[in-house]
């Protein structure tokens, strides 16, 4: 991902810790972030860690750094019908439902609902969300 990093698109994975472990993997992706400030995300946690609001404060720290130190405007996300877990990290965080769509996962034909956060329906975490290492030349190569 690193290597396919430019301001037209990128991924970032950021790793989620726990008790000196690595739990999941919260990542943030953009195409054509500095016209659009549009970010996706996608998530995992190890099934041990479910039920324990990790999942809520990942994404509501990718979203601090999103539309606190990136400029992003929105966030989008999208989970298969049923998931009712994903549906309630969205919803926590203030994401509304955006209409659905057949998943893009290469032999995937399942229905997802979209989801959409702005800075005014984000509901931030109360945990302190610290961002550290994102350089103005950083912020130039991801378009913010």
């Amino acid at each position: 991902l690193r290597s396919e990093l430019s301001a037209d698109r990128w991924t970032l994975p950021l790793g989620i810790w726990a008790g000196g472990r690595l739990i999941g993997c919260q990542d943030i992706s953009a195409e054509r972030f500095a016209e659009r400030r549009t970010v996706t995300s996608g998530s995992w946690l190890t099934l041990e860690a479910h039920g324990r609001g990790y999942g809520t404060l990942m994404r509501q720290a990718m979203l601090v750094f999103a539309f606190d130190h990136l400029g992003a405007r929105r966030a989008e996300s999208s989970a298969v019908l049923g998931n009712a877990a994903s549906f309630g990290v969205s919803r926590a965080c203030g994401y509304i439902e955006n209409g659905t769509q057949i998943s893009s996962l290469r032999g995937s034909v399942e229905e997802e609902q979209r989801f959409l956060v702005t800075p005014e329906t984000f509901r931030r975490p109360t945990a302190p969300v610290e961002v550290e290492g994102l350089t103005p030349a950083l912020r130039e190569m991801l378009g913010a």
